[in-house]
């Protein structure tokens, strides 16, 4: 979801040329860097200017303020998840797997994207999360990737259904997505004890085969 123009999360304007192109990614690429090795409180348009060889002024051309830097950087990353995500799909169903099976891989993936946003500047990701979820993305098919996630996990357990204790399988998809999604999200903004993340998949995997009530 790009930042509405007015909004200080936007770019003052998108690269037309190539050499545009350079210089956006020579920021991005700097500020990343900053990020990774100094933290959240080093970030500074003169540091991320100075680091990408540019001038602050050429800067301020694309970027008005440091936070829509990183908004960009979070746009780039999502762009890259959302390309794996795709290809993953192409790759794996996760409806053709064991229940158990498919329910810790998707409860692994989630905690992956999940991990890899928040490790990217965790303070921006709790102010403007909601902009920045990958669920609200449109995929190649015209879906959104929540919907995807939905009708994957719906045909996981339709073809379970021998084994599930509920009824009302719609709902039942609904639910153990927000089980993952909820506990995922706790556990990175360390809400929760700090567990191993291979132990905490297989509790949250657990707990959703609990809920379906499986035999």
């Amino acid at each position: 979801m790009p930042a509405n123009p007015k909004s200080p999360l936007a770019r003052r304007r998108p690269p037309t040329q190539r050499r545009a192109e350079v210089l956006v990614q020579s920021v991005r690429e700097a500020a990343r860097q900053i990020l990774e090795a100094d933290g959240a409180e080093a970030l500074t348009t003169n540091r991320v200017a100075e680091r990408a060889g540019i001038s602050v002024g050429s800067l301020y051309h694309y970027y008005p303020n440091k936070e829509s830097i990183v908004a960009d950087l979070f746009e780039d990353m999502l762009d890259r998840l959302v390309a794996e995500i795709v290809e993953e799909g192409r790759r794996t169903h996760l409806e053709d797997m064991p229940l158990e099976e498919a329910l810790e891989r998707f409860v692994r993936m989630m905690f992956d994207h999940r991990a890899r946003l928040t490790g990217l500047h965790r303070d921006f990701l709790e102010q403007w999360g909601s902009r920045f979820e990958i669920s609200n993305r449109v995929a190649p098919d015209g879906r959104t990737f929540g919907q995807i996630t939905h009708d994957s996990l719906y045909s996981l357990l339709e073809r379970n259904q021998d084994r599930i204790g509920v009824e009302d399988l719609d709902a039942a998809a609904y639910a153990i997505s927000l089980i993952a999604e909820g506990f995922g999200r706790a556990c990175w903004e360390e809400r929760l004890p700090d567990t191993p993340v291979e132990e905490m998949t297989q509790r949250i995997a657990r707990a959703m085969l609990a809920y379906l009530g499986v035999v």
